[in-house]
């Protein structure tokens, strides 16, 4: 996976530039996984992921929004994208999906059931931001030259309970990452 990840950041993007990257910006490597669970299809849009520097400074790391199917990476780190940031030391973020258009399935008695996404008052999600927050004395540190790799476990199992009397399913969703 690291040489993956290596060759992919020495590939350059091809966007067809010849525009060199400031020396004040590193690149950091952004996958995205989901642990093991019982849902078959959790599509949502991510619509934004930001860095923060300690001093609260943010950079936004996503050009555009993208569509993931959470439930496709199990056990397995999609790269989401590669962005170029300020060089520094990140010590959190936050992510905001977008589940107005989302696909959520999950699995009753070995068939798929179609599925929506509430808050803990029942209310239907629209976007949901969440925070990241790196552990205390493993920062992200970007640096010239290093790509930095920001992996994003979003664990659907541990963060969301299904009503299955309801039809669609219910997904009450706390998620946290």
């Amino acid at each position: 996976l690291a040489t993956l990840l290596l060759t992919l950041a020495g590939c350059g993007g091809g966007g067809g530039s010849s525009a060199a990257p400031a020396a004040a910006d590193g690149t950091v490597l952004i996958g995205l996984t989901d642990a093991d669970g019982d849902f078959l299809h959790y599509t949502v849009d991510v619509v934004s992921l930001t860095l923060e520097k300690a001093n609260g400074s943010t950079v936004e790391t996503l050009p555009t929004a993208g569509r993931l199917d959470f439930a496709g990476y199990r056990d397995l780190t999609e790269l989401f994208t590669a962005a170029r940031v300020p060089l520094g030391t990140y010590v959190a973020g936050s992510i905001t999906l977008d589940y107005s258009n989302a696909d959520l399935q999950v699995e009753s008695a070995g068939a798929p059931v179609p599925a929506i996404a509430v808050d803990r008052e029942g209310n239907a999600l629209a976007r949901y931001t969440l925070r990241i927050q790196l552990a205390k004395g493993r920062p992200l540190v970007v640096a010239p030259g290093v790509p930095a790799l920001l992996s994003v476990d979003f664990d659907l199992d541990a963060s969301h309970e299904v009503d299955f009397t309801q039809s669609p399913a219910l997904v009450t969703t706390a998620p946290f990452l």
